[in-house]
């Protein structure tokens, strides 16, 4: 919980370090669980063979950072990725802002697009 966007993002922007760390005491219980990558998935050992992904950050997001790191992991495997960064957002916007901002309506409808051609390859 130290990578920058943790620190600029400390306070202030709908989800905070404390909510984070109230999450990994609440969730992540024993010793080691917060390295184990069904928590942290950036300490997985091989990013090889795994589904494409589409992986969205948000510039007032403690988590972007992460995000950006874990895309970028799976691009370097040889995963098809999409990683898009909204600048002016916060986590979870899509949802949390879908009939405020128009960002939101137009990124949850080009993740519907991402998904409908990933299913309609199958």
């Amino acid at each position: 919980m130290e990578r920058p966007s943790y620190v600029a993002n400390a306070d202030g922007y709908f989800l905070t370090r404390d909510t984070m760390r109230w999450f990994d005491n609440y969730y992540l219980t024993r010793q080691g669980d917060r390295k184990h990558p069904h928590a942290a998935p950036l300490h997985a050992k091989d990013f090889k063979n795994l589904p494409p992904a589409y992986v969205l950050t948000a510039r007032y997001d403690p988590l972007c950072d992460e995000g950006e790191a874990y895309a970028d992991a799976l691009a370097e495997a040889g995963v098809p990725v999409v990683k898009k960064r909204y600048s002016n957002m916060i986590h979870a916007f899509p949802g949390l802002l879908l009939n405020v901002v128009p960002e939101a309506a137009e990124e949850l409808a080009a993740f519907g697009a991402w998904l409908r051609a990933r299913f309609a390859a199958v």
